[in-house]
Parts: structure tokens; sequence; C-alpha cells
């Protein structure tokens, strides 16, 4: 009989999906003052954390926000862990913030303290009169993520510490982690927009051209809202549906089994204001430092810490698509060449095709989410140094050190106990 605490973990968040809630429950937000705790949208169980930022040349103030999960006091986590074992800090992509209170107790329940940033100028961090979204250096973002990690590593000083990136918070996570050796337990990948959806021809005759006018008047409109829209994957609003849950006027009944009070069928509780449905004029400062990114990327990076790479198996990118939510793939980047680009990322790399995941797979259906948890699950027990030693054995028996705690991870699953 095999009692592998590594094994029983993964088997048991995989056939139980129901020990994960993933309700939402989304209340007004009044940000908190600078450098102090308070409520945060999701109500008991998280609060929120205002980072003022120094300037960043646009005079506007910027300030960022860290959100913490705190599981005791989280209505919606039906089962504590046994301890903590180690700290994920999230980052947002594009058009985003941190909206998913499921994804938090997911982490939680395999033994995380999970904390999510909102950048600068990103939803709970967006403040009147500045520019959404808006940056012109991706390394800017190091100084939220310099001080969030301060933050957390004075709670948790002694715990390893992953990073999670969806889209362009991978790409940022990818450069920080590059840019950050020894820092990092882990780095977990949630569909990185490591490269533009174009041609390398478009791309080597365009990209000289914007950072051009990027450096010469970075507010320059280089595709104006319209087009954006017309170019994006939000034709029919479909993208954007897929935060609204289920329309059964369009889409038919639920499935059977569905639970419909869970966000994938009843939806998202989406800020609409902090998630725009028509997307903003795209400006050459930004462009210019999503190209300087993916630039580096191409180059090859050399991120010391293992990798998990998680991508939908298909994608589907077009100019014309459709009014109902595409429920079953990528369509914001392309996932293909997403893989053969995340292998020039370093050197421990796991890579993840989730059949059936949308672009943010953590929005994904309910099925696909359990299921990445419990791959989650078993990467972390295989690939990092997490001590998963079950909380109630002698803390002597514990493996000391990074290199004796991986062994040991890896000897319980090839030759688990009987």
């Amino acid at each position: 009989m095999q009692n592998s605490a590594v094994e029983n973990r993964a088997v048991e968040t995989f056939d139980s999906p129901a020990a994960i809630d993933w309700q939402l429950q989304v209340t007004p937000y009044t940000p908190p003052a600078a450098n102090q705790w308070g409520p945060d949208m999701f109500g008991p169980g998280f609060s929120a954390y205002t980072l003022p930022l120094a300037d960043d040349g646009e005079g506007d103030s910027p300030v960022a926000t860290l959100v913490r999960h705190e599981p005791a006091a989280d209505p919606h986590m039906h089962q504590q862990p046994d301890k903590t074992r180690f700290v994920v800090l999230s980052l947002h992509g594009w058009n985003d913030y941190f909206l998913n209170p499921g994804m938090a107790r997911s982490y939680a329940r395999l033994g995380g303290a999970f904390y999510a940033l909102d950048l600068r100028r990103y939803g709970r961090s967006l403040r009147p009169n500045q520019i959404p979204f808006w940056c012109t250096r991706l390394e800017t973002y190091d100084e939220e993520i310099d001080a969030s990690l301060e933050i957390i590593r004075r709670a948790y000083p002694q715990l390893p510490v992953l990073m999670l990136g969806h889209s362009t918070g991978g790409l940022i996570a990818c450069l920080w982690a590059h840019h950050h050796p020894g820092q990092l337990a882990g780095l977990i990948l949630n569909s990185p927009w490591l490269e533009l959806q174009t041609t390398p021809q478009f791309r080597s005759i365009s990209a000289p051209v914007i950072h051009r006018l990027a450096q010469a008047t970075p507010h320059a409109v280089i595709i104006p809202t319209q087009v954006a829209n017309d170019l994006g994957p939000v034709e029919g609003d479909s993208f954007f549906k897929l935060y609204d849950g289920w329309d059964q006027s369009k889409e038919g009944p639920l499935p059977e089994g569905a639970d419909p009070t869970d966000p994938y069928y009843s939806g998202w509780q989406t800020n609409w204001d902090w998630k725009w449905r028509k997307l903003p004029n795209i400006q050459a400062g930004w462009a210019s430092a999503i190209m300087t990114g993916h630039q580096h990327v191409r180059r090859g990076l050399n991120i010391d810490c293992p990798l998990l790479v998680l991508t939908s198996k298909h994608s589907h990118l077009t100019l014309t698509y459709g009014d109902l939510p595409e429920r079953d793939k990528d369509t914001v980047i392309d996932a293909r060449r997403t893989r053969a680009r995340a292998n020039e990322l370093g050197q421990c790399i796991t890579q993840l095709r989730i059949a059936d995941a949308v672009h943010d797979i953590y929005i994904s259906r309910p099925s696909v989410r359990n299921q990445v948890v419990a791959q989650v699950d078993h990467w972390l027990a295989s690939y990092t140094a997490i001590d998963f030693t079950p909380a109630n054995e002698p803390e002597a028996s514990h493996p000391a050190n990074f290199t004796e705690r991986l062994i040991a991870n890896w000897q319980a699953l090839i030759n688990p106990a009987s």
C-alpha cells in the first residue's frame, strides 16, 4: 500500500474538486492608507496593502497593491493546510488584476502562503488621472516586486518563495528571476506572453521604428482603440464573455453535473473599470517595453530555479471571433510558439499542455482547474526543495537543506513506502 505524502496529496486534490472553493464575494474596495494593511474587496480572508512608489517620470504618484490570503479567516477555506510550507507571489497580466480568490485557496490547500500584486496603474493600484497599464520599461516593476518580497520575507523568513506569472506578468516574472538569481525556489508561468503574435519579418521591420518613436514621443498612439479592438481577441466581446459566466440563452443548458455557483458558470464578478472590455490606445512607450522584454527572452535567459510552464493545448488566433466565448483554447497567445520560446528560459523546465484550458488557465472549466492544481502539487514536490514532510513527524526527520530535501522528495516519488 502506497502512503507517500506526495502521492496522497496529489490524488486527494485531483479526486476531490470540492476541496477547493472557487466562490467569489466581491465588496466595494477602498484603498488602504500607504504602508498599511486594510480590508480587500474579497472580504474576510483577504487583506490589501498599499505600497507607495517612487516617481517613474509620469508625475502621477504611482502605488502598487499587495493582497494577501489569510486562510484561517476565509469562510470559503473549508480545509486548512496542516502547515505553511512555502510562499507564492502572483503577478497578473496586461489589462488585468488579481480577481480570483479561488486560485489563492488552491495554493493554500497545497501549503502555500498566497500573495498577489496589483502592479502600478492596474486594478487596485489604478488612481484617477493615471494612464491605465502604462510603463516604458518592464524593469520598473522591480520596485513593487522587491517591496512585496521584503514584506513577505519579514512574515516568512525561513520559507522558500515562488513566483506565479500570468501572460504579461509571466514575462515580467521571467525577467525579474533572470536578474535576481538565487531568490526563488520556483517559477510557475500561466500562459506567459513571451513573443508577439507576428512574423519574425514584421517584428524586425517594426521594432526599430517603435523603439525610436518611444524614445522621442512615448505616448504616441501606434494602434488606436478601434483598430486594437478590431485586431484583438474581442470581436463580439467573445474573450471577455468568459468572465461573464455561462449564457444559457446562447450556449444552452449547463452541462450535466455542473455547479451553477462556480464562477465558470455564474461569472467572475469582474470590475470592468479595471479590466477594459474595449482595449485602450496602444502607445509607443508601452509597446517598446514589451518588445524589449521579448527580445531578452529570444536571446535566452538563465533562470536558475525550476520552472513550470502551463499552456493550453490549443490556440485559436483569428480576426473573425464569434459572439460566443471559446471555452477550450487560448485565444490570446500562440501556445505552440510560447512552448518553443519557453525552452530558452532556464535549465530545469517542465512544460504541461493543458487540454481545454483558456488563456488564464485558472478561469478554465472546473475539471481543468482541479487537474492543474494536482499537476502543480506534483511539480512542487518533484522539482522544488519545499519540505512536504507531514507536520506530525519529528522535526529531526526533516531533511535539513535544499539538496537533501530535493533528494527526499524524489525518493518518495520513485520508491514510495509500502
